[in-house]
């Protein structure tokens, strides 16, 4: 979790006060939203620093997890653009998620524009640590490409976040 949370804290200081951000955590099947909730924040430092302040306070890792209530509680923000950032976005135990079933959860909650042909959320996933093993199904990548346009998935290995590369 520290290294999402260090990627959240450098993509959102990085904000100009012209723009807006929410942040809503997955933690196994719930939607863990920053405040202020049901809307979008000017990214003043004020507010960043309020957010962070929070996320120290009240997220704490607890195992598997599973994304779509997160994102329903993030899309009907009406972002631009949401990140996506995760080591298995699929999960694993009672928070587990069928990989075809993800992807029709994420068309119903971000469909394709009929007018425009295009979502009206582009995602644009990260993951972290391990590539996905061989044979597993790629799940983030193909949500990066159904949801997030060119250049919408980065893999960002252990050795390029400066750990081991033992998993």
């Amino acid at each position: 979790l520290q290294i999402v949370l260090d990627e959240l804290r450098r993509s959102i200081s990085a904000m100009t006060d012209e723009q807006s951000f929410a942040i809503v955590f997955f933690q196994r099947n719930t939607a863990i939203v920053v405040p202020p909730r049901n809307r979008l924040a000017t990214a003043t430092r004020s507010a960043m620093n309020a957010a962070f302040r929070w996320i120290d306070e009240n997220v704490i890792p607890r195992g598997p997890s599973n994304p779509v209530d997160a994102l329903g509680r993030a899309l009907p923000l009406d972002p631009d653009l949401v990140f996506l950032l995760s080591v298995n976005i699929t999960g694993t135990g009672d928070a587990e998620q069928d990989e075809a079933q993800l992807l029709a959860d994420l068309d119903r909650l971000n469909p394709i524009d009929e007018i425009t042909g295009r979502r009206r959320t582009a995602i644009k996933c990260i993951q972290f640590l391990d590539p996905v093993p061989e044979g597993q199904p790629d799940t983030l990548r193909r949500i990066a490409d159904e949801h997030g346009g060119p250049g919408g998935y980065k893999f960002l290995s252990r050795a390029e976040l400066g750990l081991s590369t033992e998993p």
